[in-house]
């Protein structure tokens, strides 16, 4: 993996529950402690166009590829230092098995 086409910063953030004042919970996005962000390449993968409860929804799709690291999961998302995109995360794979590098595939929905 060359580092120079990683040039995209990214900070890793995952849904939790934080408890409310009435003693519920409430969903919201937390920043992931033990990496403070990464460093990726972002490709732009074919755009697909679905009906969805009768209406047009767009969803672009990316292949962000950078080293190893096992803080990212499936339903995480990742956000862009630079321009503010969020990138809601489908998959994650190591391609050869080794811990080297992964590769995520993510989705920005309606942009």
């Amino acid at each position: 993996m060359k580092s120079g086409k990683m040039r995209h910063f990214l900070k890793i953030q995952r849904r939790s529950a934080l408890r409310d004042a009435g003693g519920g919970y409430n969903e919201d996005w937390q920043d992931i402690e033990t990496t403070p962000g990464i460093w990726a390449e972002i490709v732009s993968l074919n755009p697909v166009l679905q009906d969805k409860y009768r209406q047009s929804v767009s969803e672009n799709r990316y292949k962000i590829a950078t080293r190893y690291h096992a803080d990212i999961k499936t339903g995480d998302r990742l956000i862009e230092a630079a321009t503010g995109r969020v990138f809601d995360v489908k998959t994650v794979i190591d391609p050869d098995q080794r811990l080297t590098a992964i590769e995520i595939y993510a989705v920005i929905r309606g942009a």
